[in-house]
């Protein structure tokens, strides 16, 4: 019987005769008890520690998520075992911090909205100069990473800033008529 969310996944284990029978999170047996193992590399522990491995390491931002025998294996977590055993919280979680860690890892490739709080990611291809986000709506330049400055090159509205905060700057240091 297999039910989704931190439920029960009942299994009947039977260890080799050369196996360890001992979950190597918590070192107790793991006869008669409720117990899943990583497909990827076979390695089989207790239901309950591996959902406190996978949501310690998720907490900590360790992604992805490998085997509690990483000294000895290093595999990840399959996929598809993080899903029977996460509550859907943790695993958006592990989701959000996966497509960050890409986006770093490919950062001259992914591009996030400049919008803040907005987490729309895009291929940027550096050839695109213009860019209108379809989550937030906000247009920006992707040359000068600014709000999107219309008839003007990036050098001339850099240029159009600069003199308008020294005008404001001006506004604020002259002597009023009155002072003369």
């Amino acid at each position: 019987r297999r039910c989704v969310q931190e439920t029960v996944i009942e299994e009947e284990y039977v260890p080799h005769e050369e196996e360890d029978t001992q979950c190597q999170i918590c070192l107790e047996s793991l006869t008669n008890q409720v117990i899943t193992g990583n497909d990827l590399c076979g390695h089989v522990f207790h239901m309950r520690c591996l959902i406190q491995h996978a949501r310690t390491q998720i907490k900590e931002k360790k992604i992805p998520v490998v085997c509690p025998m990483k000294h000895e294996c290093g595999k990840d977590l399959d996929q598809g075992l993080l899903e029977e055993i996460l509550d859907e919280n943790t695993l958006q979680k592990y989701d959000s911090f996966s497509l960050k860690r890409v986006q770093e890892s490919h950062a001259d490739e992914y591009m996030y909205c400049l919008t803040p709080d907005c987490n729309y990611i895009f291929v940027h291809d550096g050839k695109q100069s213009r860019f209108i986000c379809p989550k937030c709506h906000e247009e920006y330049c992707l040359r000068c990473a600014v709000k999107y400055h219309f008839e003007q090159t990036c050098q001339e509205f850099s240029i159009n800033m600069k003199t308008d905060k020294n005008d404001i700057c001006l506004l604020y240091t002259s002597p009023s008529p009155r002072d003369s």
